[in-house]
């Protein structure tokens, strides 16, 4: 069953800043000699990137902190959209970005989940995550942003700065099983891996096992999900 979230926008949101499809690649990826060739194919991290939505800076502004963990940041406005309201109100050595929208999901239970871009590793901030119950809070939010050194830092307007995702709840309660021993089939599938003249084999981004048995639930982008899922 396919599930919507709606985003209601405040009067003066301006629309090309509205929350985006989430990105699967990084350009780091390639621009490390240690990543490239191989990072772009691992089917994990970009299910991991791509999953929801990214949330757009709405201006430009620069952010500046001296690594006091008693002092507040300083901002300095530069340029301004319609719905920008940034400031440093919400805690020492971070700033705070006012979302002007409101996500709404259809069942109890459906949070929106709120985190940091993953996988991005020169961001000089953390976003502070955050579920919140959108199956009937109708409240303001805003994005807390801890800054993790000193310095002067620019973020520029459309910028993605968080990411959200609809997260059942029920998830959440889930139990764990502790099994002693690998799986079965990890054994094949670790000598296949360590087999002589070993090449990347990409078995899980194609969806086949170590037999080469294709696995008909292989999800590659997420809304394939749907199929096999309960929600």
């Amino acid at each position: 069953m396919t599930k919507t979230i709606k985003i209601h926008l405040s009067d003066d949101f301006e629309k090309s800043l509205a929350p985006i499809p989430a990105i699967r690649k990084r350009d780091w990826f390639e621009d490390n000699s240690s990543t490239a060739g191989h990072a772009v194919h691992c089917l994990p991290l970009s299910m991991a990137n791509g999953l929801g939505y990214y949330i757009l800076s709405p201006g430009t502004f620069i952010v500046s902190w001296d690594g006091d963990v008693t002092k507040r940041a300083k901002i300095q406005h530069i340029e301004k959209s319609s719905h920008y309201e940034v400031d440093d109100h919400a805690t020492f050595g971070g700033f705070t970005v006012q979302s002007k929208f409101i996500p709404v999901t259809e069942n109890p239970g459906d949070f929106i989940y709120i985190k940091g871009i993953p996988n991005e590793r020169d961001e000089p901030y953390t976003c502070m995550e955050a579920a919140i119950e959108s199956w009937w809070s109708v409240s303001n939010f805003g994005l807390v942003f801890l800054l993790k050194a000193p310095g002067e830092f620019l973020i520029p307007m459309g910028k993605p700065i968080a990411q959200m995702f609809l997260y059942s709840g029920a998830d959440g309660a889930t139990k764990t099983e502790l099994v002693e021993g690998y799986p079965a089939g990890h054994a094949h599938w670790l000598k296949r891996r360590n087999r002589k003249g070993y090449v990347k084999d990409l078995d899980y981004m194609r969806g086949e096992n170590s037999a080469g048995i294709k696995i008909q639930t292989h999800i590659t982008k997420w809304r394939d999900a749907e199929k096999y899922g309960n929600h």
